[in-house]
């Protein structure tokens, strides 16, 4: 008997068939208020409206004999009165906004997760006073790549001491600003509030350190901190806001 493939008689060959799941991962929903503002006009008409009330007709002072002063005019006497009036309107203007041709911009990727939904940052006060305990569970922190001016902070005492700029390891004020900016700044991140800006000012700070051998340059010192004290209180464009 023939082979078919209906199974109505003979042997078939076995087709193993595989369900394949597609799996799409769930739509991230970042939503963000913009405005715009634009003027609205309309066109509005007075329609002049005179109505006269009840006439009266009074005879002012006594009668006289002569004739009235001033020259004759045909009868009757015609004259016209004036009345400024206001007209107010109440109106109430609003308008239908639409959203169209909607594009995204790509950034550059990173690697990691994406931040935590509410993720936002914390300056080097909320590290020394509040935040000791999630500084000691993250310790040791390597401020810089290793060698030069690198500082692996091992301790909480250590760290609080970087922390406050005033106690710092270096004596140049700008370079313990760096310090306590920069262990700040990783504080954060490991805390899950990053972003792009953040990742290129701690890898600018790490190989600053690195590089340098002595604490000559406390211009530049300055300027990587300023940004990532940026970062850290939620200025810095692009990235997480500070925490309320």
């Amino acid at each position: 008997m023939a082979n078919s493939n209906c199974g109505c008689g003979g042997t078939t060959p076995e087709t193993n068939q595989q369900t394949v799941v597609v799996q799409q991962a769930p739509e991230a929903n970042c939503p963000v208020t913009v405005s715009n503002q634009v003027c609205l006009q309309a066109d509005l008409e007075v329609i002049p409206s005179i109505e006269t009330e009840t006439i009266n007709v009074t005879c002012v002072g006594s009668p006289f004999i002569g004739r009235c002063n001033g020259s004759q005019e045909p009868q009757p006497c015609r004259f016209s009165v004036s009345q400024v009036v206001c007209a107010e309107f109440m109106i109430n203007f609003s308008a239908i906004a639409m959203v169209e041709n909607t594009s995204a911009v790509c950034e550059e990727p990173v690697i990691g997760p994406c931040p935590e939904p509410g993720a936002c940052t914390h300056t080097i006060g909320y590290w020394r006073n509040q935040g000791t305990q999630f500084v000691e569970d993250n310790l040791p922190i390597l401020l810089g790549n290793g060698g030069g001016l690198s500082i692996n902070v091992d301790t909480l005492a250590e760290a609080l001491l970087i922390l406050q700029p005033a106690t710092g390891p270096s004596p140049v004020p700008q370079y313990n600003q760096l310090y306590a900016q920069l262990l700040a700044a990783k504080l954060n991140v490991l805390n899950g509030a990053t972003c792009q800006g953040a990742v290129d000012a701690i890898a600018a700070g790490d190989a600053f350190l690195s590089g340098s051998a002595v604490a000559d340059q406390p211009l530049v010192a300055a300027a990587l901190a300023m940004t990532l004290e940026m970062f850290n209180s939620g200025s810095l464009t692009g990235c997480p806001p500070e925490c309320v």
